[in-house]
């Protein structure tokens, strides 16, 4: 698509990228689009380092080295049933919230344990990162919803299906194309 788009321009591949515009409406959250869009230029600078150092300290009161973890937390078979029955729609968005809610409790409760100075949720709603981003960046269809495997060595191997592979992103709640703009 991107080589005709190219070639032949915007208008040959109109329709696909249309489709593109679908989304998961689980994974996109237009509240967060609408604070964005009312930022103002001034929002977007950041003051002296030192003083925010210093409000960060005041405010957390963190030691010198603070303990923390840094990506996800390994993605448990119950994250993976849960995902896997969201998308099949055996689970509807509010059982499929309340499990991811289970599950960050879960990792609190354990980094509390250990005794970690700055605790993280885990990122249980994140799938794989690759396809995180590719259902939430517009032009791009995950391999789940758009009938690639990921398993397939060779899908594996040539890691293109992400762009390659034909047909609309469906909505997980509601089984059907959704359009979101």
């Amino acid at each position: 698509m991107l080589s005709r788009a190219l070639r032949d321009g915007t208008e040959a591949v109109a329709a696909e990228l249309a489709a593109g515009d679908e989304v998961v409406p689980v994974l996109r959250d237009d509240r967060v689009r609408a604070r964005i869009q009312v930022l103002r230029p001034e929002d977007r600078v950041r003051s002296d380092y030192h003083q925010r150092a210093a409000a960060q300290q005041d405010r957390l009161g963190l030691p010198r080295l603070a303990t923390t973890t840094i990506g996800s937390f390994p993605q448990t078979a119950d994250i993976r049933r849960a995902r896997a029955g969201l998308r099949t729609a055996e689970l509807d968005a509010g059982q499929y919230e309340t499990a991811m809610r289970a599950e960050i409790e879960r990792v609190i409760r354990l980094q509390e344990e250990i005794g970690l100075d700055v605790l993280v949720h885990g990122e249980p709603e994140r799938n794989d990162m690759v396809q995180y981003f590719a259902e939430n960046l517009d032009g791009f269809r995950p391999p789940t919803t758009a009938g690639c495997s990921r398993t397939d060595p060779a899908v594996s191997a040539r890691r293109s299906c992400m762009v390659t592979c034909p047909g609309p992103r469906r909505s997980r709640s509601a089984g059907a194309s959704t359009r979101s703009r």
